[in-house]
């Protein structure tokens, strides 16, 4: 019988050199959450260093929240590589070539999808669209004040840039990712390595969820035999049920595979894929 692996100690000269670690901060509407992982030992731990939730609230209150929760943890302003992504559910997409080209400003574009909006438009490239975005008023110039070095990121720009990577140019199937949150679903559609769909639909039962899916089919698949679905959620009854109503309609319909440390993190899915970016299935 092989010997149990000794616990890794972690001293403070573990972080002393930040240069060792990758932060990340996962801020949403009713919360925030923030991660070390070791920029290159695998074996090393995820560290979490603070996991806050509050009650929905306006837009000033959830800025001070946020803002009160980073002065609170000093150790988050450390000079660690960081990203920071923001969970929201208002995204619209414009292709790279045109924000390259500078002829379209992105706050034309974005109040074109969205007329009402609080906060600064903000942007995300994924190597295919770019995503604009806003989370709340001020939240921008204090990332900026707090965290300059820090990457901003939109939580369904995340996804989208890891489907991408894993789709091949001449695979011609329609596919499909769900990722279910509460009565929230980021549903990404990609085709020949190229973005088709992506975006944040409500939802509150499991007909909803797979009506979501079947909106898609009817849009973009003329032959659904070439359509493959991915679900993930972290109620996998839910997950099931979604399955079991798309089977019929598609080529494939399975839950969404992922790295293992990914799956088991318990984290939102885009802080789990970053996090673990660099393993494999």
């Amino acid at each position: 019988m092989a010997e149990p692996s000794s616990p890794i100690i972690l001293t403070p000269a573990d972080f002393a050199d930040t240069g060792q670690w990758r932060l990340l901060i996962y801020i949403t509407h009713t919360g925030m959450r923030a991660l070390l992982r070791h920029a290159t030992d695998r074996e090393r731990p995820l560290l979490q260093l603070l996991n806050e939730e509050w009650e929905p609230a306006s837009a000033g209150v959830q800025m001070s929240k946020i803002e009160n929760t980073v002065y609170a943890h000093p150790s988050l302003l450390d000079d660690y590589a960081t990203e920071v992504v923001v969970e929201t559910p208002r995204v619209a997409w414009m292709p790279d070539v045109f924000m390259a080209d500078g002829s379209i400003g992105e706050d034309s574009v974005y109040h074109t999808v969205f007329a009402a909006s609080e906060g600064d438009v903000l942007t995300d490239r994924t190597g295919e669209a770019t995503a604009l975005y806003e989370f709340l008023p001020d939240f921008d110039s204090f990332m900026a004040r707090t965290l300059p070095g820090a990457r901003l990121r939109c939580h369904l720009g995340v996804l989208v840039e890891r489907f991408l990577a894993e789709s091949r140019s001449d695979d011609p199937t329609l596919r499909i990712y769900m990722d279910l949150r509460q009565g929230e679903a980021d549903l990404i559609a990609l085709r020949s390595g190229r973005l088709v769909s992506a975006s944040v639909q409500p939802w509150h039962t499991v007909e909803e969820a797979a009506y979501r899916i079947f909106h898609l089919l009817n849009a973009y698949s003329t032959d659904r035999t070439g359509v493959k679905v991915s679900v993930n959620g972290m109620d996998a009854a839910t997950v099931e049920g979604v399955l079991s109503l798309t089977a019929g309609f598609c080529r494939e319909a399975m839950p969404m595979q992922l790295p293992d440390g990914a799956r088991r993190s318990g984290l939102p899915l885009s802080a789990a894929l970053l996090v673990y970016k660099n393993d494999t299935i």
